[in-house]
């Protein structure tokens, strides 16, 4: 192997009786496992690169791999290495969206919501239901805003937010 490994990342590099999902804390050399399976795959067994999916939760970790791959694939004297496979989930699931647009029912021109818009457009709408419940429900505020430290808006994010992390079906709230 091209890089040090520990057995059980070695043991996720050479397997290929079935697909491999690398879950492990920060840290812990996820990039470098996926990386070196790639290499193996394409270098050792001539697998073709456009047909592998590498796929990570950050844009970090994913420029990352994407480096490392194109620097291994290089040093392997494979050309194309730039064409090394490496995405995040949400970029991965919007180019799937994007090129089936039409048979998902969207806009082919959408965009994903990034955090900060996200986090806006949640906030204006707590607070349009917070002047909503004033309007209906004055009393149910007044508890709201009687809550230490926050705004009637904020404790509202924070319920929502306790109810997404917890499983909840967030539409029944």
């Amino acid at each position: 192997m091209s890089v040090r490994l520990n057995a059980a990342q070695s043991a996720a590099v050479l397997v290929r009786d079935r697909d491999v999902c690398v879950e492990a804390g920060a840290g812990t050399g996820k990039t470098r496992v996926l990386t070196e399976r790639i290499v193996r795959r394409v270098v050792d067994e001539h697998a073709d690169l456009s047909r592998i999916l590498a796929i990570t939760f950050t844009q970090r970790a994913a420029q990352e791999m994407k480096v490392r791959l194109a620097d291994a694939l290089l040093a392997a004297g494979r050309e194309h290495a730039e064409a090394a496979p490496s995405s995040t989930v949400h970029a991965f699931c919007a180019r799937v969206l994007r090129d089936h647009a039409v048979e998902a029912g969207l806009d082919p021109g959408f965009v994903v919501l990034d955090q900060v818009r996200a986090e806006r457009l949640l906030r204006d709408a707590l607070a349009a239901l917070v002047q909503e419940w004033a309007d209906a429900r004055p009393d149910a505020v007044e508890a709201l805003a009687e809550l230490p430290g926050q705004e009637p808006e904020q404790t509202l994010v924070d319920v929502y937010d306790a109810a997404r992390g917890s499983g909840a079906d967030v539409a029944e709230f």
